[in-house]
């Protein structure tokens, strides 16, 4: 079930790519508004792709991710230039990368932070099967009661 998940989450991910590229270069006369403003429209719609994109590929680096978003974000965003009844601005592609990066900086905090606990839990184990293993052995160091 996992890997079913896994793949929907993929594609998902992949088409999100086509989707914002028509999203951004529909004509003026021709888009659909959701009533909200344009600028949350850019927050949402690139949000949802990072998580789709940071769901998907969970061992991708957010980084490569967030960053390759920011990157197409610019690209549709000065794509618009050439769209009847669309105009680029910058305002828009700080919306879009925010949208982007209110993904990839938790994710890579929560990997960092729980990268940092499992390094911590296997230096505990390791030590601790090191210390078992001498004292199994009899090359543990005599404790200060022992020596009497």
């Amino acid at each position: 079930m996992a890997k079913v998940i896994s793949s929907l989450l993929r594609v998902a991910a992949w088409l999100s790519v086509p989707v914002l590229a028509l999203a951004s270069w529909t004509p003026g006369e021709d888009m659909l508004r959701t009533g909200v403003s344009g600028r949350l429209e850019h927050i949402v719609a690139y949000f949802i792709s990072a998580l789709l994109w940071v769901t998907g590929y969970p061992r991708g680096t957010p980084w490569v991710i967030g960053s390759a978003l920011a990157v197409y974000a610019g690209v549709l965003e000065v794509g618009q230039i050439y769209v009847p009844g669309r105009h680029s601005q910058v305002e828009d592609f700080a919306a879009s990368c925010l949208g982007v990066f209110l993904i990839v900086l938790p994710t890579l905090w929560i990997r960092r932070t729980s990268l940092a606990n499992t390094c911590r839990s296997s230096t505990k184990r390791s030590e601790s099967a090191v210390i078992n293993v001498s004292a199994s052995a009899g090359l543990h160091a005599p404790r200060n009661d022992e020596e009497r």
